[in-house]
């Protein structure tokens, strides 16, 4: 079987998608299918073509195209991308998320006659999908079949498009279980945020709650993990709370380096104002760090709250600060996150996911097959 996995980003870009893309590519590789990734260039110097752990990539100036308005951009994009569908001959195209990148992809719809398999990896706004126009709209009409990366997502597409539901399902994004043991907690005070620095992720409103939790435990200490536009301002931020001493910013932090990140951790922090199936809470509950979280995408699906840790309202500072304190006792965090550990090992599996999209590519490329054979 051949998969033409469509994806916003790749590799060397590595954010939640990303990284889950990869993983299921490495994890079904091995079941006899061939894959091959088509992605945008963004703002590294990279090969158009490229091969990332025995993968093949295709990278195009989609993104390029669309914001500079480039004609003669778009219309490379547009031949290449049909060149590329019409030269790997896909059993199915697999798009990793809807973002701008879809434009082409739709453009192009005529040079191959797979059927298109889509995941949304984010919330589902009312708007993106109010019209027949949107770009959102468009793909999800096109989509033989639609998969919400959380229940949370799966009920807004619903609910926003109601011709989706026949052809529309679950699937979690399961993480694998990391080599690294879980280490007891540690004797002090640790509060870790990990992701990339950007608005949506809440980093702002937790540095705020630590703030708050450094005035009544002198020795607690905060590590924001991760890297992303919005870092000068939350370094700028820690310095006006005056927690220069107190917080640590550690940059880009490799995914096998994530485990022993967590194991000294206490319990992590997911301010977010907008989510979808976040792997950072997945990865916590693997790791039994007990995690503080906004009611937002699958957060409350990952963080059932107050049994492995404690979802606070949203854009509250002091909120946070108070499910940390609560916390912050060695013994309720361990009870806590081995119970985490256990939700995550069970229902959160990631030979659920790979199970799961396996049948689902199996089945439909053979109805794609059939349906082309009568």
């Amino acid at each position: 079987m051949r998969i033409l996995l469509w994806s916003e980003l790749y590799w060397p870009y590595i954010g939640g998608a990303e990284i889950f893309a990869a993983n299921l590519i490495a994890s079904l590789r091995g079941e006899g299918i061939e894959f091959l990734v088509v992605t945008s260039h963004h703002d590294r110097e990279l090969p158009d073509a490229d091969v990332h752990d025995g993968v093949p990539i295709r990278r195009l100036p989609f993104r390029a195209a669309i914001a500079g308005r480039d004609v003669a951009s778009f219309i490379r994009a547009l031949k290449e991308t049909s060149a590329i569908k019409q030269e790997f001959a896909p059993d199915l195209i697999h798009m990793n998320a809807i973002g701008p990148s879809a434009l082409f992809h739709l453009r192009t719809a005529g040079a191959s006659s797979a059927p298109l398999l889509v995941t949304l990896q984010q919330e589902v706004l009312g708007t993106q999908l109010d019209g027949a126009g949107t770009l959102m709209a468009q793909v999800v009409d096109s989509a033989a079949w639609l998969v919400g990366c959380s229940q949370n997502v799966l009920e807004q597409l619903r609910a926003a498009h109601p011709a989706a539901i026949a052809r529309s399902s679950r699937i979690y994004n399961g993480v694998e279980v990391p080599r690294l043991d879980p280490a007891p907690m540690p004797t002090h005070l640790h509060v870790l945020s990990l992701g990339r620095l950007v608005p949506a992720k809440g980093f702002d409103v937790a540095l705020r709650a630590f703030a708050i939790v450094a005035s009544r435990i002198p020795d607690a200490r905060f590590t924001i993990a991760g890297d992303g536009a919005a870092r000068d301002e939350l370094v700028a931020l820690a310095k006006e709370l005056g927690l220069e001493e107190r917080v640590a910013f550690t940059g880009w932090i490799e995914p096998d380096d994530v485990p022993r990140l967590l194991n000294d951790a206490s319990v992590v922090v997911m301010p977010s104002r907008r989510e979808g199936m976040p792997i950072v809470a997945v990865q916590a509950a693997l790791m039994a760090r007990p995690v503080v979280a906004t009611a937002v995408g699958g957060l409350p699906e990952v963080v059932l709250d107050g049994e492995n840790g404690l979802i606070v309202p949203g854009e509250d500072p002091e909120s946070v600060a108070a499910a940390i304190i609560r916390i912050a006792g060695r013994e309720l965090a361990t009870t806590m996150g081995e119970r985490g550990r256990r939700h995550a090992l069970t229902t959160l599996a990631w030979s659920r996911t790979v199970a799961s999209y396996h049948a689902l590519y199996k089945a439909l490329a053979e109805k794609a097959t059939h349906a082309q054979s009568l």
